[in-house]
Order: structure tokens, then C-alpha cells, then sequence
């Protein structure tokens, strides 16, 4: 019959050994997933205003051989080499969602043009009229417009200019604003301030890029 020995020393992990352990894990994980979120941010938000930046420049590129940016439509700029549009890109509210071909975007592209309206008040003690405020008229450039003024008074105008707005879909980002009046700026602590011509004071969270 043969004998068994069993080697005294041999032992496992005490509760304290594997407490350290458990504590050291904790303590890099707490230190690296901000890190690396922080990191996720930063490339989200990069490659936004890198997208922004690529539509501007085909804006006017359209603009310079056109005369206006009226009839600028993106969705060429999203088709694959099959001929087929991007499913990330809206035609009809031109819209862009990134990162592109994901199911889980974090950001929200729109496009618009825009010119200001005079609003007209009351006259002044001279006669003259003044003025009230500016009201910002927006549509879609692609968007056919009867020149027809008494359905659409001045609309015809909307190709003046343009922008480019970005939403942060995970609201732990910016949200930024480019346009064609050489506004370029961004905003992280108040979303609704991030309008097609401004994106708030700086006291408010307005920041260039």
C-alpha cells in the first residue's frame, strides 16, 4: 500500500491577504475608469467638431458655385461605396448621429440656414422707427421654398446662412454650435443656451473652440 505525505506548509490566501487585494483593485479601478471616460469624452467630442469643421468647408464650397448655401444637401457626404446613405444620416432633418455606423451615438448633428428678421417698434420721438429685436428665421437648406411671398413671405432668403449645432446625447458632454457668421463655440453646463448664434456667456458656460 502506498503512503500519502502531505506537505504541512502548504496553505491558501488568509481573509486579509485577499481583502488587500480586493482593496488595491478598488483603488485602480477608481483611478483608471474616470480616466478613461474622461478619455471617451474627449474623442466623442473630437470627432464633432471634426465632422462640423468637414460640412462647413462643403457649405461653401456649394455657396462658392452656387452663390448662396441654399439647396446644400449633406447626405452625399454619407453614402457608402455601394451607393448606399449612411442609416446615422437623416435626409429630411438632415441630421448626423456619431460615432457613424453606431447603434449608440453620442452626439446628434443638425444643419440648418438662417438669416435675422427687423422687427420694427413703435417710432421714436423723432419719427424714426426703431428696432424691437431680431427674430431668427431657420429651415432645412435642402428644403424646396416657394418664392412665393404670400406663403412664405421672405423665406426665400434662408440661404444667407448657416449652422451646425451638436448635441451631447450622453449629457455628459459639450454641446457645441459652429456658423457661418465665424461663431465656434461650446457650452457643458447649460444645453438650452446653445443656440444657432450663441452659446451663452461665459459667467454661463460659453466657451470658444
Amino acid at each position: 500500500m502506498k503512503a500519502y505525505y502531505f506537505n504541512s506548509h502548504r496553505r491558501g490566501f488568509t481573509l486579509i491577504e485577499l481583502m488587500v487585494v480586493v482593496v488595491v483593485v478598488a483603488i485602480l479601478a477608481a483611478i483608471a475608469i474616470p480616466s478613461y471616460q474622461q478619455y471617451i469624452r474627449r474623442a466623442h467630442l473630437a470627432q464633432a467638431q471634426q465632422e462640423m469643421l468637414k460640412l462647413a468647408e462643403q457649405l461653401e464650397r456649394h455657396k462658392a458655385k452656387n452663390f448662396s448655401y441654399k439647396g446644400f444637401d449633406a447626405a452625399y457626404l454619407y453614402i457608402d461605396k455601394l451607393g448606399a446613405l449612411s442609416p446615422n444620416f437623416n435626409v429630411t432633418d438632415q441630421e448626423l448621429t456619431l460615432p457613424l455606423d453606431s447603434t449608440n451615438p453620442s452626439y446628434k448633428i443638425s444643419l440648418v440656414g438662417f438669416y435675422s428678421l427687423k422687427e420694427w417698434d413703435e417710432e421714436d420721438e423723432e419719427g424714426n422707427p426703431v428696432v424691437k429685436e431680431y427674430e431668427l428665421k431657420i429651415d432645412k437648406l435642402n428644403k424646396s421654398i416657394n418664392l412665393n411671398k404670400e406663403i412664405h413671405e421672405d423665406m426665400f432668403a434662408i440661404g444667407s446662412n448657416w449652422a451646425i449645432k451638436a448635441e451631447s446625447l450622453k449629457l455628459d458632454n459639450y454641446a457645441l454650435l459652429l456658423n457661418s457668421q465665424g461663431i465656434k463655440c461650446m457650452n457643458k453646463e447649460d444645453y438650452t443656451l446653445v443656440t444657432y448664434v450663441s452659446c451663452g456667456a461665459v459667467d454661463e458656460g460659453g466657451v470658444a473652440w
